[in-house]
């Protein structure tokens, strides 16, 4: 995949997911090599850690799914100014982001070297592991298993056109005992809520397996705290943010050693 940078700044406001009070924030063309940063603190540089059901890199909370916007659609290097302690929730997908990113326009940049690994990378988590082989290009495949969604698998080679045709718009599901009523107005969502087992989760899916495919939205957006693509295959078991970040830890460490 090619390199991507953004033509012009763009702001997007909306409501944060932990507090629900305003938020607005601003992205802006990164200098060549800075990497995605946030509030002045790269997000490669292994301060990333889950807080609640998100990702905080310094003080900015649940970027994630920022994160996975840029890796699909190939942006590396971007200034995120955000006025709160996280990101908007916005409808819960990295859909707004590439929307606001069409907005700002984007043109073409040299793509960084991708990390290449010395062999087969598992981490196990006993109900979930992820698991990385070497690869020319990198492929992304989730199985998720939960009895209020059943089992369900995708995968995908990651390009801009499947990313954003098969990803982007899969929205998120809380594991939360408020009523759907309740978060739908809080938070002035556009769609429905509905009560799925221990989730609140969209009432009408947007695409098949969504569900699954947020899984693994969250996957792609947590691998990009590496700050290069990655030449491998995935494989992702039962994922979630700390097994995300403890693989993206294994994946550095893998760095030092060969360094």
């Amino acid at each position: 995949m090619t390199g991507s940078a953004l033509g012009r700044p763009v702001v997007l406001r909306g409501l944060g997911y932990r507090t629900g009070r305003p938020v607005t924030l601003r992205l802006e063309p990164g200098a060549p090599n800075s990497g995605i940063v946030f509030n002045g603190r790269r997000a490669d540089n292994c301060s990333a850690r889950v807080v609640g059901h998100a990702v905080r890199v310094g003080r900015a909370g649940m970027v994630e799914h920022l994160l996975a916007a840029c890796a699909g659609l190939g942006i590396r290097d971007l200034a995120v100014t955000v006025d709160g302690p996280e990101m908007p929730l916005l409808d819960g997908s990295s859909l707004p982001y590439v929307r606001a990113f069409a907005r700002a326009g984007l043109r073409r940049a040299a793509a960084p070297e991708p990390l290449v690994l010395p062999g087969p990378v598992l981490v196990d988590a006993g109900a979930g592991f992820i698991a990385a082989v070497p690869a020319d290009r990198p492929f992304f495949s989730c199985l998720a298993e939960a009895p209020e969604f059943g089992a369900a698998h995708v995968g995908l080679a990651l390009t801009r056109a499947r990313f954003v045709r098969e990803l982007a718009g899969a929205r998120t599901v809380a594991p939360v005992a408020e009523r759907p009523g309740t978060l739908r107005a809080r938070y002035r969502l556009r769609f429905a809520l509905c009560r799925r087992g221990r989730f609140v989760a969209p009432r009408r899916s947007r695409m098949p397996d969504e569900f699954c495919r947020h899984k693994l939205l969250d996957v792609i957006g947590d691998l990009a705290l590496l700050g290069r693509p990655l030449a491998a295959e995935v494989f992702a078991r039962n994922p979630g943010h700390r097994l995300n970040l403890a693989f993206v830890r294994t994946l550095q460490e893998a760095q030092d050693d060969e360094r």
